[in-house]
């Protein structure tokens, strides 16, 4: 090697030792402020990752433990009660045990599993006012449940029962309105009818207190099934109805004074028979897509008498039918498994979701719904369209 550029200590005769020893020391001390800096940036380094996942995890935490504002509802279908062959088991259990038994009888095996606001579809009137013919009635079923039957549903829990469907009239005006009125002196909403279109679409309000602080929840019942004289116009008594347009309209004008919106929807067709389940129409899915884009958190459908597709759309909830629970009207098999629908909810949407089978069969519960062990079920569960997203929890796997 040519020895002009050793730097060793040996040095050459160009490069004294003086000179090798100087270069020696020049490029030590060089290391040592190299070696200084980097041991500054590395000390720098890990305290600005040490505070910075310090944040993160202090902002995690609050996340975690933070106190929602939420409200849960607890829905279930068609109810009509007290008449035909449950008349004769209601008195029999009134006869031999008394009124409270009676009428704690219909819910008490699900009532264990109620949470929150509890909901149900009301589908007859509750009068002693005899049954009114109409003339465009489109089928020859009429329904009333006897008068005090709302004490069934105040014994049971219930908070709000829509109203708005096409057997309310089937005890003319009168009995129509003797229905809200006798809900409503129970301490249970009847949202769905009035005196003309604009009262009879106007919600119901909710206050409830949850951990994080008190939920404003508005509800409106609608109903799109025909007879179209149950309908309520700007000069005639009726239902509240809605197109898509118009639903849009009154979910966005109440959105600002409440936290959460949520709809009952009478509409769709009759099906006999549980299975297959029968998808919404075109029509439906529209109405239920525009309520949410309007702001609507959680959509009940019911009026089908079967269980209906479950739909996520958007940050929302649509259950297309929650088909029958406590309905006097049938004494058959053709529907002999139901749902209870529950949903949590907040400003933003949809939380989570359960689905909790029901057997409804009356020629085996007599009209007091069960909940389905865990193996029937899953298996119905498993026949239901519906999403098992995020979002949705399993009755039987908590």
């Amino acid at each position: 090697m040519d020895t002009k550029w050793r730097c060793g200590l040996e040095g050459s005769t160009e490069f004294g030792r003086k000179e090798s020893l100087h270069l020696y020391m020049q490029i030590t001390k060089r290391k040592k402020s190299i070696l200084f800096i980097s041991g500054i940036l590395c000390i720098g380094l890990v305290g600005f990752l040490f505070f910075f996942n310090k944040g993160i995890k202090l902002s995690y935490q609050r996340a975690f433990y933070r106190k929602e504002r939420t409200v849960t509802f607890t829905t279930m279908g068609d109810t009509a009660l007290n008449y035909r062959k449950m008349g004769e088991r209601y008195q029999e259990y009134k006869t031999k045990y008394g009124k409270a038994y009676a009428d704690a009888w219909p819910y008490s095996a699900v009532k264990p599993y109620f949470k929150g606001i509890v909901f149900g579809n009301l589908e007859t009137p509750i009068t002693d006012i005899p049954i009114e013919e109409y003339p465009d009635k489109d089928e020859i079923f009429y329904f009333r449940s006897p008068g005090s039957s709302e004490d069934v549903l105040k014994a049971a829990g219930f908070h709000v029962l829509s109203v708005a469907n096409n057997h309310i009239k089937d005890s003319g005006l009168e009995g129509m309105f003797d229905s809200a009125r006798r809900l409503e002196a129970q301490g249970i909403r009847a949202p769905g009818i009035g005196k003309n279109i604009e009262e009879a679409l106007r919600p119901v309000i909710f206050e409830t207190d949850s951990e994080g602080g008190k939920v404003r929840t508005a509800m409106f019942a609608i109903n799109t099934a025909i007879s179209r004289s149950v309908f309520a116009t700007m000069e005639r008594p009726g239902t509240a109805t809605g197109t898509p347009e118009l639903m849009a309209h009154a979910i966005k004008a109440i959105k600002p004074n409440v936290d959460v919106v949520v709809v009952s929807v009478h509409w769709g067709d009759y099906y006999s028979f549980d299975f297959p389940i029968m998808p919404p129409d075109a029509e439906m899915r529209r109405l239920a897509h525009a309520m949410i884009d309007a702001g609507a958190s959680f959509i009940i459908g019911h009026h089908s008498h079967a269980v209906g597709e479950i739909e996520r759309y958007k940050n929302g909830l649509i259950v297309y039918s929650l088909g029958e629970f406590v309905f006097a009207g049938r004494h058959t098999v053709h529907h002999a498994t139901s749902i209870m629908a529950q949903a949590t909810l907040n400003a933003d949407g949809l939380l989570h979701y359960t689905i909790i089978p029901c057997n409804i069969n009356p020629l085996q519960v007599w009209y007091r719904p069960v909940v389905l062990d865990k193996k029937k079920g899953e298996d119905y569960l498993n026949r239901i369209t519906m999403p098992r997203d995020d979002r949705y929890q399993n009755f039987y796997t908590p």
